[in-house]
């Protein structure tokens, strides 16, 4: 389960992505986008952060409208405020609420799985199997299926998922047709589904044991930031 942060800087994982933060966002009167700030950071060393607001970055994807920067002035360490279920690079959510309202990041693969032939060599609606290869790929590292077998036994106890599902999904997305490790990549998230309430906190500790993402911080209502997973 998420914890609160006690120490409100944490020690650094050599050769892990960098961290990040969720925050919630929401549209005042005048139709700006303002946004909940945490009172400290996750900056790798002991201490005491003082945060202010730095800058806006905006979005080519992703979500509709800019997000916040944060800068800690004692750190001197910047960190985007991400919307719930996004996560760096990210071009959808994780986890949506209600599946017809966006795509997510498992969307191409989705896709693949059901042989739909949106994405083609000639760029139809803008889509092009490269793209669509790129974003399965991506997938399939998020979830371990293309990694050493002791990384997969722990991406599968991340996610809720019994060892034979992860290992039978792993066989599958070994084969070469996209539609293949298309539904490998389905089969397990479906398994990951269905293992109940949590999904995105499973997935982000599994993206985490992969490799694929850095240590994941929540910004709550009062300001404390609350951590996925401590180590």
């Amino acid at each position: 389960m998420p914890q609160i942060v006690k120490q409100v800087c944490r020690e650094l994982c050599a050769g892990r992505k960098r961290d990040f933060i969720f925050a919630r966002y929401e549209r005042d009167d005048y139709g700006e986008w303002n946004v909940q700030m945490p009172k400290s950071a996750p900056c790798g060393c002991s201490g005491e952060c003082r945060i202010r607001e730095h800058s806006m970055r905006e979005r080519r994807t992703g979500p509709g409208h800019p997000l916040v920067v944060i800068e800690c002035t004692v750190h001197g360490r910047y960190f985007t405020l991400y919307p719930p279920g996004y996560v760096p690079y990210g071009r959808g959510r994780l986890v949506v609420e209600d599946e017809d309202d966006e795509q997510t990041v498992f969307t191409a693969a989705k896709e693949a799985s059901a042989g739909a032939e949106r994405w083609s060599e000639t760029g139809d609606e803008g889509r092009w199997w490269s793209t669509q290869w790129r974003q399965i790929r991506r997938c399939g590292e998020l979830l371990a299926l293309e990694c050493e077998v002791a990384k997969g036994e722990r991406v599968s106890m991340h996610l809720g998922i019994s060892l034979h599902e992860h290992v039978e999904a792993r066989s599958r997305y070994g084969h070469s047709s996209f539609r293949e490790r298309g539904r490998a990549v389905m089969q397990v998230v479906g398994a990951a589904i269905g293992a109940g309430v949590g999904l995105l906190w499973r997935l982000l500790k599994a993206g985490y044991e992969s490799g694929c993402l850095g240590r994941s911080f929540y910004a709550d209502a009062q300001q404390r930031l609350i951590a996925v997973m401590l180590f």
